[in-house]
């Protein structure tokens, strides 16, 4: 990913970015001051949550696919995932291991791909795992084009990687991490990794991954047990949570499932995701909303030059990409046209193939609450909404019209 060098510190103290949340996907039971278990480095927001208060799974949140897991010649059982293995119990999310029949097994999952998916930030559960007896509690991610894109193997993560967060499989005090790309066949590659976990076989505990472009970090009670910093190991594509159990006979999983004391359940309290402010977002884009009337930052499509403000609707020429030339000093590019932010001395603001003019450059200042000036360093006015709902640079003043919210959006 290109790397565009937004001052960080900039981004927390400054810009303010406030991050566009869907609140139905923000369960009213978490708490007001929720953050990452032990207090990981970075301004965060929650974007995601569950709860699990419920008596039934949240249908805007998760999907509980039937997966059929095949038959293991090996070792002659076989196993799938049922909505029938995953319920609420009024205080957690309940995944359940049973058998079938003559070595056929079944667990739950519960996904939320189509629902919530998202690149970077920090991703928990707090879980009271199953009794690992061929069988175990697992929290993880994946991509939506899954781990092999286009069938296309390239020897990286970047397009998209299993991103195994915990699966609990050892009787002894340790769970495994993991990462899995390029498919699941002859090109497969992976990084694995058994963590040390005081006490995973009693009572709650918490599970976090800290997911940045240039690194992965697991975390077990808010501490850190895995570091990879390894580029061709790290995805860059949204990612969505999964619960799930799985069964498994064989080393991967100590303990036998045919042996095992059965119907057995496994509890999730809660999952939240976090989105970090303090993040470069580099090639990330960012909408421009004024404060007087919610009107947004926008290339004028029926004028190839001109820049007004306008209702949201969403499209690429309402996003911006923020990029730094010099210390303090950026350039708004547009999404839709590529083209430059800029000011001229009859103080109109138009939008125009980007040049090293220092007339496309802007500061950022603060202003009330979240809000932002944008100064044109050329001209040394502010950019302002007009009456007429077009944009252009004036003296600087405490109206509302000079006033900005920068909101990051998420890639479509």
């Amino acid at each position: 990913m290109k790397n565009n060098n937004i001052n960080k510190a900039l981004l927390l103290t400054t810009l303010a970015l406030t991050v566009q949340v869907n609140a139905s996907q923000i369960d009213p039971n978490t708490p007001s001051n929720a953050s990452p278990d032990g207090s990981p480095a970075g301004n965060w927001q929650l974007v995601f949550s569950d709860e699990f208060k419920d008596t039934v799974v949240d249908a805007q949140k998760w999907r509980l696919p039937y997966v059929d897991n095949g038959w293991d010649t090996t070792y002659g059982l076989g196993w799938f995932h049922s909505q029938n293995n995953i319920s609420e119990d009024g205080e957690h999310m309940v995944v359940s291991y049973v058998q079938n029949g003559t070595n056929m097994f079944s667990s739950g999952r519960a996904d939320s791909q189509g629902l919530f998916e998202k690149a970077y930030g920090y991703f928990e559960t707090r879980v009271e795992i199953t009794t690992v007896e061929g069988h175990q509690s697992a929290f993880w991610l994946m991509p939506n084009g899954g781990t092999l894109p286009g069938g296309v193997a390239n020897g990286s993560a970047n397009d998209g990687a299993e991103i195994d967060v915990l699966e609990a499989n050892r009787v002894n005090d340790e769970y495994a991490t993991n990462i899995h790309y390029d498919g699941y066949g002859a090109n497969h590659g992976s990084s694995h990794a058994q963590v040390g976990a005081s006490g995973i076989h009693t009572g709650w505990h918490t599970f976090g991954l800290e997911w940045s472009p240039t690194a992965l970090k697991f975390y077990y009670d808010g501490i850190l047990k895995r570091t990879i910093t390894q580029p061709y190991l790290i995805a860059q594509v949204k990612e969505y949570p999964i619960v799930s159990g799985g069964i498994f006979e064989g080393p991967w999983v100590d303990g036998s499932i045919r042996t095992a004391t059965l119907p057995d359940n496994g509890l999730y309290d809660y999952v939240r995701v976090y989105h970090n402010k303090e993040m470069d977002y580099g090639d990330d884009y960012f909408k421009v909303v004024n404060k007087a009337d919610a009107t947004v930052l926008t290339h004028d499509q029926t004028n190839a030059s001109d820049a007004w403000v306008v209702t949201e609707t969403g499209i690429n020429a309402e996003h911006f990409q923020l990029t730094q030339v010099s210390t303090g000093n950026y350039k708004l590019i547009n999404r839709e046209s590529g083209k430059c932010l800029k000011a001229n001395n009859s103080n109109e603001v138009k939008v125009k193939p980007c040049t090293t003019n220092t007339n496309q450059q802007w500061t950022l200042e603060a202003a009330q609450g979240n809000y932002l000036k944008l100064k044109n360093v050329r001209f040394s006015g502010y950019l302002q909404q007009t009456t007429a709902g077009d944009v252009e640079i004036s003296t600087a003043s405490t109206m509302n019209e000079q006033q900005w919210e920068v909101t990051w959006v998420e890639k479509l």
